[in-house]
């Protein structure tokens, strides 16, 4: 039988599913890996945020960024002041609050911007996790970035609403952990050691 072949320099090769006689391959190409914990280098209270990976003989999973957040909802009072929030308050945040908090992503590698979200974070990560990702996934492990699976058509009163509301009552602290969403922490190579990258994030107001 002919085959005709997309590129005549590529080698034959089987599926796995008719190879019964043929011991795997070990994957030897890493020898070790880390996980770091990243802070930002300026205050909370000054912004834009600034997270960089310094320089160094590593190469970098990008895929495997994650950035950790707390947040908690408080409300003035007559007098202008911050107080708790009440069981009688009907306050929730959005959904995906973990991510949709960003308002501009901006993303440099050795100095060369190479992802600027252009103040559509919000929108774009919310709609990438809504089309993409099935219920299974909004109703389990997506729940860590804020988002909840809302059994309803209506943005008030569904099941969501309620659980991100409970996350908050009597302003309460809640902690969300969340995959940063460009194109470059979204693809499986690995970054070449002695590169340099630079996140700046930019919260919504």
């Amino acid at each position: 039988m002919t085959f005709h072949k997309i590129d005549n320099d590529s080698i034959n090769s089987i599926t796995n599913a008719l190879d019964f006689f043929q011991i795997p391959p070990t994957n030897v190409s890493i020898s070790s890996s880390k996980v770091f914990e990243i802070l930002p280098s300026n205050p909370l209270t000054d912004t834009p945020y600034h997270f960089k990976i310094h320089a160094s003989q590593n190469y970098i999973d990008l895929t495997k960024c994650y950035l950790f957040t707390e947040f908690r909802i408080r409300k003035e009072n007559e007098s202008g002041q911050l107080v708790n929030l009440s069981v009688a308050d009907n306050v929730s945040p959005i959904q995906l609050i973990g991510q949709t908090f960003i308002n501009n992503m901006r993303v440099s590698v050795n100095g060369r911007e190479v992802f600027n979200s252009n103040s559509l974070y919000a929108y774009k990560t919310y709609f990438s996790h809504e089309l993409s990702y099935s219920q299974n996934a909004k109703s389990s492990h997506l729940n860590a970035a804020g988002y909840f699976y809302n059994n309803t058509s209506t943005q008030e009163g569904g099941l969501d609403t309620i659980e991100r509301r409970r996350l908050f009552e009597n302003s309460k602290t809640a902690q969300f952990i969340a995959k940063l969403d460009a194109d470059i922490f979204n693809q499986p190579l690995y970054l070449i050691n002695h590169c340099e990258v630079d996140i700046e994030i930019i919260p919504n107001d």
